[in-house]
């Protein structure tokens, strides 16, 4: 895998960054793998991948399309939310000019996913 010096991601239709580590920082550096989550109360979670360096800034972004399933475990727990279908694409924009892209690989863990 390729490292990715200065990599941001942002939820399309939010202003802000969203935290990508447990300290809550919004640019990690060196980086070349994440974890993102999906949204609970949606079909669909779409972001941008923000790439700078000395070319200037590079946008990819990736939607995630599933349908949600949820099943209660009790009352302490409440629901848990199962993912069917998942499926994402990746929508390369400026980065297509140059050899390579952002998004190279997209990889599901397969917690509650059918």
């Amino acid at each position: 895998m390729k490292t990715v010096e200065q990599l941001q991601i942002r939820e399309i239709g939010f202003t802000g960054f969203a935290p990508l580590n447990s300290e809550g920082s919004t640019l990690l550096t060196a980086v070349d793998s994440i974890a993102i989550p999906l949204r609970t109360d949606s079909n669909n979670t779409s972001y941008e991948f923000f790439l700078d360096d000395d070319d200037g800034t590079n946008i990819d972004s990736i939607d995630f399309n599933y349908n949600l399933d949820e099943i209660y475990i009790n009352r302490a727990c409440g629901f848990k939310v199962v993912y069917n279908e998942l499926g994402a694409s990746v929508n390369y924009q400026s980065l297509q000019a140059r050899n390579g892209s952002l998004i190279i690989q997209v990889r599901y863990t397969r917690s509650n996913i059918k």
